[in-house]
């Protein structure tokens, strides 16, 4: 089968199924940190790539970087296209969801924070394109997934495939009963409502702050230091 994605088992780089791949793809990519192989793969797949990543410090890189995959996707006769945006996601309250502003990427630009409808409304021109959506945005996804899942129920089922990063640990914002109410909306509205599912899963250590898992995903079977899960989801509807 091909895919696009990790070479390697030590890779923290999603893999997936060319054939899960829609034709007319849009990639919406959160979270860039520096690097940017898998959103050139599916570029040179033909999907037209925005990439966004709200770290103060990177975003210099990050334009500089864009600009060089544009030029080089130009030159090889990508059908796809890729362009990078100064933001990041949000939920409902950007200033309570970033983990990332204590962690070793840096400060992000609060100020700079959409949500997901905002985001499909304001950046993806092509209302009849198919969706692929990937977040690693430190935490961030649980509010960001819960958000739209009430204010667009039907945002989420425009998306062919969902590729996170999922963190578990305290420090990362899944904390007390308002992290586990998250975990499960984001089980219920990804897997019950919308039908998604698993197609790859890796597991990701952290870094060592980040290793406590919270206590009921751990009494509910996780693994007590192991912070993050690459995780595929695939929409069989679309």
């Amino acid at each position: 089968t091909l895919s696009i994605g990790a070479k390697n088992i030590r890779s923290d780089e999603p893999i997936v199924c060319v054939a899960h791949i829609p034709p007319r793809c849009t990639l919406l990519s959160f979270g860039i940190a520096g690097q940017w192989s898998f959103e050139e793969a599916l570029a040179q797949h033909g999907c037209e790539v925005l990439a966004f990543d709200p770290t103060i410090r990177r975003r210099e890189s990050h334009e500089r970087g864009a600009i060089k995959l544009e030029k080089r996707l130009a030159s090889h006769g990508s059908k796809g296209s890729l362009a990078f945006h100064f933001h990041g996601l949000a939920g409902g309250n950007p200033n309570q969801q970033q983990g990332v502003n204590r962690s070793s990427y840096g400060a992000v630009a609060v100020d700079r924070l959409l949500d997901l409808p905002t985001i499909v409304r304001r950046f993806v021109r092509n209302d009849e394109a198919n969706l692929i959506l990937k977040v690693d945005c430190e935490g961030c996804e649980w509010e960001a997934i819960d958000f739209a899942a009430r204010s667009d129920p039907r945002l989420l089922s425009r998306f062919s495939l969902i590729i996170l990063e999922v963190h578990v640990v305290e420090s990362l914002l899944m904390r007390g009963e308002h992290g586990l109410a998250l975990f499960s909306s984001f089980y219920d509205t990804l897997v019950d409502v919308h039908g998604f599912r698993l197609s790859y899963l890796h597991e990701n250590p952290g870094g060592y702050p980040d290793r406590h898992v919270h206590p009921e995903l751990q009494s509910l079977g996780l693994k007590a230091s192991l912070c993050c899960y690459e995780i595929v989801l695939v929409n069989p509807k679309v």
